[in-house]
């Protein structure tokens, strides 16, 4: 008798140890396929999907629906040194953050500046770039207006007979609700739709982030200036990963100090932000 309750308490001991071990590798093959890093999943594909937004010079497509830009240079270099091939998913900017977290691309790498609102929902790199926000303003409007002091300041563009307008989900739009609260606000699209809102004097002017508004202003000395004698704010700019990622955090991180103390991203840079070269390219 004693036999059997013996045998029958093991019996029951090795269907929970067994049960046991059977829930623990599940659970822990469940850990390790969550905790597979976005880099290794994209060696696995062989195929790197990089999310972007159209912003001159960062990312810009010619007649032909071909890639260029600043960042188009570094997604590009930075896969062939994974070894992989790459892609890319065009979003409007405020769509960006979403697509990441829905997993509809690897990384954002499209000159999104780092910011605190931003930073809860993904995670950000170290910078691999640095640039600012700046007023781009319709020529005529800003030197003057009836009963009013020359646009020559910030203060001067904070009335509420002013507008002002700004891409729509860039960090100029919170920019622009901070330091012009009481003037008026559009928002945007596009680059193409802002600019002619500023040539046509829809508003008196554009926040964005440089070098796009030196660049309008050199392109059509006639129709805009830039009033205010320096930028509004400084900012950095990094790629974009999903968060609980350390592994890939790792690998871009040290890849964009190497690119940095080698000069190539300094090279890019020159290139894109302080020449008109690439200009005919996408022409």
């Amino acid at each position: 008798m004693r036999n059997i309750f013996l045998n029958r308490f093991y019996s029951v001991i090795l269907v929970i140890f067994i049960s046991f071990l059977c829930s623990s590798v599940a659970f822990f093959s469940g850990v390790a396929t969550a905790a597979t890093s976005m880099i290794q999943q994209v060696q696995d594909h062989k195929k790197l999907v990089v999310g972007v937004a159209l912003f001159e010079p960062w990312v810009m497509q010619d007649a032909k629906s071909q890639w260029h830009g600043y960042d188009i240079d570094v997604a590009v270099r930075l896969a062939e040194d994974l070894g992989v091939s790459v892609d890319f998913k065009l979003l409007p900017v405020d769509q960006l953050i979403n697509g990441l977290e829905a997993k509809e691309f690897d990384i954002i790498i499209s000159g999104m500046t780092i910011s605190t609102p931003r930073n809860l929902k993904i995670n950000f790199t170290i910078p691999y770039s640095n640039s600012g926000i700046q007023l781009l303003a319709n020529k005529k409007l800003s030197t003057g207006l009836t009963g009013v002091e020359s646009l020559t300041g910030v203060e001067s563009f904070n009335q509420t007979s002013v507008v002002l307008g700004t891409i729509r989900g860039s960090l100029a739009e919170s920019v622009v609700n901070q330091l012009f609260p009481q003037a008026k606000k559009v928002l945007f699209n596009n680059e193409p739709e802002a600019v002619e809102a500023v040539k046509s004097g829809k508003v008196y002017g554009l926040l964005a982030a440089t070098p796009f508004p030196e660049y309008q202003m050199a392109r059509f000395p006639d129709d805009f200036s830039m009033p205010l004698p320096r930028r509004l704010l400084r900012t950095s700019e990094a790629f974009g990963v999903r968060k609980q990622d350390p592994d890939s955090l790792n690998v871009l991180n040290n890849w964009i100090l190497q690119k940095l103390e080698d000069g190539w991203l300094q090279d890019r840079h020159d290139y894109w932000f302080t020449s008109q070269q690439w200009r005919t390219r996408i022409q």
